[in-house]
């Protein structure tokens, strides 16, 4: 259970109901897990995204990232990623592992958490509309970040003392390392139109210190210092959840990359090279299911895509 089962999150992406459901390999519900304390609902917030520690069979550590009321900052929310312990059907022994970006908005909120092969977990932030501070080195809006399991800043981080790993971000809404080579990846949502041209969603490699670019760049648009994507989509796609496909079920898809779109309601398959390099890409169930949320390598193999109504759907 090292990796994110979407099989034990399927109903993780109905916010509201605040809850995660645990099921079997054979997808039978065996008990649900509620009581996030200081969870507050709030536009797109709510339960955002779940990881499991690399070491969840020994130590039963989860982490969980949701909206709450900034306590500093009355009308605002932030993002908070929480530690618990899954012990007897129960959240217990939370930490706070770190506060997020605050913001009185109600969109970007962006959260996903992701662990690399030496256990540092990784989280991006969405910049929850206020564009211009993904560029600020001081602040954790429109940024990925890099911490040790209980929160700690690493030492070999981009910047001392910083938890910030790249910047320049507007809403990244998926995270993931490739298993050949522990590179990580992330996709991101392109402007709406009011805050730029509409269209721009990204598929990015991210290295470590790396600039990507928004508000100042987006769509193709690029300069020295900055990092463009290897994959763009215009008009939008909205992509989500991504995974690369690790099973054995069927070969030709082993180490694609997949990424769940919203708008797009579509299953995209890149075929990405050792060097990053997007070579080639196939659309899937599109419009079949409507919105689609996230994607993953099931245990026994399969590739499995959840929609946003629940819907659960599986690839043999």
């Amino acid at each position: 259970m090292g990796r994110r089962n979407l099989a034990d999150k399927r109903d993780l992406d109905h916010r509201k109901r605040s809850r995660i459901k645990i099921f079997d390999s054979s997808y039978k519900l065996q008990s649900t897990l509620t009581g996030f304390p200081d969870l507050a609902v709030y536009g797109e917030g709510g339960v955002l995204d779940l990881a499991f520690h690399p070491d969840f069979v020994r130590n039963r550590q989860i982490y969980v990232a949701y909206s709450v009321v900034d306590p500093t900052q009355p009308g605002n929310h932030l993002t908070q990623i929480n530690r618990f312990e899954v012990q007897n059907g129960s959240l217990t022994n939370r930490k706070i592992i770190l506060n997020g970006p605050s913001s009185n908005a109600g969109t970007h909120f962006g959260c996903r958490l992701a662990f690399d092969t030496s256990g540092f977990l990784y989280a991006s932030f969405g910049e929850r509309r206020l564009w211009t501070l993904s560029q600020d080195p001081n602040v954790l809006h429109g940024k990925i970040v890099r911490l040790t399991d209980d929160g700690r800043i690493p030492r070999d981080n981009p910047t001392p003392g910083s938890p910030i790993f790249s910047l320049g971000h507007r809403n990244p809404q998926g995270l993931e390392f490739d298993p050949r080579n522990g590179r990580l990846f992330s996709s991101e949502h392109g402007p709406s139109g009011y805050d730029a041209e509409g269209g721009g969603d990204e598929i990015n490699e991210v290295v470590r210190g790396g600039n990507y670019g928004w508000p100042v760049y987006h769509h193709r648009n690029n300069a020295p210092g900055f990092i463009a994507p290897i994959a763009e989509y215009t008009p939008a796609v909205a992509p989500s959840g991504i995974a690369f496909y690790t099973g054995s079920r069927i070969p030709k898809w082993k180490n694609s990359l997949f990424v769940a779109t919203l708008r797009g309601q579509t299953l995209l398959r890149l075929e990405i090279d050792t060097n990053g390099q997007v070579t080639s890409e196939e659309r899937l169930i599109e419009r079949r299911h409507g919105r689609l949320r996230d994607v993953a390598t099931s245990p026994n193999g399969t590739l499995l895509v959840i929609s946003e109504s629940g819907r659960l759907i599986e690839f043999r």
